[in-house]
Order: structure tokens, then C-alpha cells, then sequence
């Protein structure tokens, strides 16, 4: 096996090594491999990064022995996934898998797996039913991506986007509230607000600030005119002038009423039809 130099924030680290990063700031594995004496070998060094929702992004740098290569892994602030799976539930984040093959032979010679897993130190005064912060997280060298969950060992994703609890008095009466989570260890963080019609198409994007403030801000949307269908709403974060597909997303179901029918309550599908032979008293 060759020599690999690794760097994980310009911090020297061994394959065994775990990575605690910062959600929401910049991460960069970057290395190089150690040449041998009187040998000009070539390598293909491929980074593959899985989010949590299975999308898959690869990197890929080629180059002789010696020569630094740099994979900018971003903020890594998809949220992670959950599954309940006879009786357990699993937490799945990211992973991030670096394979270095010599060009020539295309001999594998270096072969390593980082996964997100759960907190090392939760805090000591957490009890059952508090409510999980968010903070720095780990790539676990060597782990498998689903991780049974422990919430006295979680760690919350650094950020909240979700809707505002008056679309359920007037559908009509739509805003958008986004946050950094209590926790977070950034204190504000540049985004893009999007909105995707039924078609997939984004109709909406608007620059916002997420801040570790109270329930968050709240971006009012005008939705009268909208038809019926699903919209889904992202919030991506962005660093460094560059925007990351890698942040909380909803669906914001419209649904069409007829104009007589009365609406029971917020949280049922009930309505009532309304008499159009009697005046409103």
C-alpha cells in the first residue's frame, strides 16, 4: 500500500482518524501521496461524498506521486434521515468514501470511509425529553452510515426551515420561517430561499441570513394566486460565493376549496357545505 498524506482542515490526521467539522463553515480534505524513489507512478484520487437523502456527488483529482490534491466537501448541512426499521430507528448522514487507483495498472491502493455518526460527548446534565442542540459533528472512520439513534447522543441539524403555524387558520396566509438551531456553532450563515412549482421548476429564490434568533425570521409569500398542487421549499446554504444543494426542505401542499365550502378547524380535512339559499346572520 502507498503512503497517503491526509489533511482535514489543514490539520494533519491518519486514516484512522475521525473528522469533527463545523456545519455550516467551509471543509476541505486535501493530501498527497508519497512518491518512491526513481518511480513516476500516476493516480487517479476519487472522492465520493453521499448525502443524507442518497444524492451522490464525486470529485476527482489526477496527478504523479507527490503532487497535493484538495476536495472541497462544503458546509455539510443536509439534515440528517431517519428510518424506522423493525423496531429501531436509524439515523443516515453523510459519507464520504476516498479511493486512490495507480492510472496505469488501475491497482486500488488506498481505500478509506468516513460516516456521520452520533455525538462522542453529549452533555452530562441531558435528560430524556430535552430537547437535542445543535454543534460540531464527526465523520467516524470506518462506521456504516446507518447509525442506531440515541437521543441523549444526537446532535440537531444546524438548519430549521419550516412553515408558519398561521397557514392553518388561512391557506392563504403563507410565510416561511428559517433559523440556525440553537446551538449551531455559527452564528449566522448566508442562504438561498427557493420555491419549486409541481413541475420541479423554481419559480421563487430569495438571499436571506439564518441567525440563532428566537423562532427565527419569517419571509411572508404571497400564495392567493398560486393553483393547487406541491411546492417545495429549500433553504441552501451559501459559502464562500458558492451555493450548496445541501440544506432543510418541505412540501407546501395547496389544495384547491370550493368557495361554500367551511372550513371545521385547521388541523381537519372536515368542511362543511354552505347554504347559498340563507343569509349570513
Amino acid at each position: 500500500m502507498k503512503t497517503i498524506r491526509l489533511q482535514f482542515n489543514e490539520r494533519t490526521i491518519t486514516v484512522g482518524d475521525n473528522l469533527t467539522f463545523t456545519p455550516g463553515r467551509s471543509h476541505v480534505l486535501s493530501g498527497h501521496i508519497e512518491p518512491a524513489p526513481g518511480i513516476a507512478d500516476n493516480y487517479t484520487v476519487t472522492l465520493k461524498k453521499t448525502l443524507p437523502e442518497d444524492a451522490v456527488a464525486k470529485l476527482r483529482a489526477r496527478g504523479p506521486a507527490g503532487q497535493p490534491f484538495a476536495f472541497d466537501l462544503g458546509p455539510l448541512t443536509a439534515p440528517p434521515r431517519f428510518v424506522f426499521e423493525a423496531g429501531a430507528l436509524f439515523r443516515v448522514g453523510y459519507q464520504v468514501e476516498m479511493t486512490v487507483i495507480e492510472t496505469v495498472t488501475r491497482e486500488t491502493v488506498f481505500h478509506a470511509t468516513w460516516c456521520q455518526g452520533l455525538s462522542p460527548n453529549p452533555p452530562v446534565d441531558r435528560r430524556t425529553g430535552d430537547a437535542v442542540a445543535a454543534g460540531e459533528e464527526q465523520l467516524i472512520a470506518g462506521s456504516y452510515r446507518r447509525v442506531p439513534y440515541n437521543p441523549k447522543f444526537g446532535v440537531e441539524s444546524a438548519l430549521d426551515l419550516r412553515l408558519d403555524e398561521s397557514v392553518l387558520l388561512d391557506p392563504d396566509d403563507v410565510s416561511v420561517r428559517y433559523r440556525l438551531n440553537h446551538g449551531a456553532a455559527v452564528e449566522s450563515l448566508t442562504c438561498r430561499l427557493a420555491a419549486s412549482d409541481p413541475a420541479g421548476a423554481v419559480f421563487y429564490e430569495r438571499t436571506v441570513t439564518a441567525v440563532r434568533e428566537g423562532d427565527g425570521m419569517a419571509q411572508p409569500i404571497f400564495v392567493r394566486n398560486w393553483p393547487a398542487g406541491d411546492y417545495r421549499f429549500t433553504l441552501h446554504p451559501e459559502v464562500e460565493g458558492r451555493v450548496w444543494r445541501e440544506g432543510p426542505a418541505f412540501i407546501y401542499r395547496r389544495r384547491e376549496r370550493p368557495r361554500d365550502a367551511v372550513l371545521l378547524s385547521p388541523l381537519a380535512p372536515w368542511t362543511l357545505t354552505r347554504d347559498p339559499t340563507r343569509e349570513p346572520c
